[in-house]
């Protein structure tokens, strides 16, 4: 699947416009997902106890469900 990044939350690694393409792999702690969370999808880091962003403001938060692994990424023009 491909989804477009919004908001900051994956600054500095990705920025909004970015498009990241996943595929239904198993994940690892560090590795970027698409997360879903109350029906949203969130494009995040994988942590111990859930997801979160690489900003500093960043909060964890623990999702419905993991889509999918970040296995590519097209940065904005």
């Amino acid at each position: 699947m491909i989804y477009r990044v919004r908001g900051h939350s994956m600054e500095p690694t990705l920025h909004e416009g970015d498009y990241v393409v996943t595929l239904p792999l198993r994940a690892r702690e560090g590795d970027v997902v698409v997360a879903e969370k109350g029906g949203l999808r969130l494009v995040k880091r994988l942590t111990d106890g859930g997801v979160r962003g690489d900003a500093p403001c960043s909060r964890e938060l623990v999702p419905d469900r993991i889509l999918g692994k970040v296995v590519m990424v097209v940065k904005r023009a």
